[in-house]
């Protein structure tokens, strides 16, 4: 594994989606990482994402004083775990132990295969080594990257 503070060796091309948003209607920005890399690891439609977390985001269990999750406004990693592990995704973690060292988003780091990338305050696709997301948020080390979230082999889109 790649140490941040060096800087991705090997970094992943960058292909700007919106995972559909535009598609479906929605119009202007938002902080919708968490159902846009949902929409775009899956397949799945950007609304039916967007719905969904939004119906989960009314049952979870959140730490006192945390807001609720919204698709519009921001979904917490706690919902995403969820989410993704009923969709049979496998979460690895990318926290070091001593905390002062992270992992960098670049080839050498990351498997093949359909990923959404939870990051420090973000959340990312990435499908055999391309990063899509409305911006490059692969790019220099602007995010540690504390994990992700991989779809297991046998799942069908």
């Amino acid at each position: 594994m790649t140490n941040g503070l060096n800087g991705a060796a090997h970094p992943l091309p960058f292909t700007y989606n919106d995972g559909g948003r535009a598609l479906a209607g929605f119009k202007g920005s938002t902080r919708d990482c968490g159902c846009r890399a949902v929409a775009i690891a899956t397949g799945r439609d950007y609304r039916e994402v967007y719905s969904f977390l939004n119906r989960m985001s009314k049952v979870e269990h959140l730490p006192r004083g945390w807001n609720k999750s919204h698709s519009r406004t921001g979904v917490h990693a706690i919902t995403m775990h969820k989410y993704l592990k009923a969709l049979d995704f496998k979460w690895t973690s990318c926290v070091y132990q001593d905390n002062d060292r992270f992992m960098c988003i670049n080839k050498d780091d990351l498997p093949m295969g359909r990923l959404v990338l939870y990051m420090h305050r973000h959340f990312a696709a990435v499908i055999n080594h391309v990063l899509y997301d409305t911006w490059n948020s692969g790019s220099g080390r602007y995010y540690q990257l504390k994990g992700y979230w991989k779809l297991e082999e046998n799942w069908l889109i």
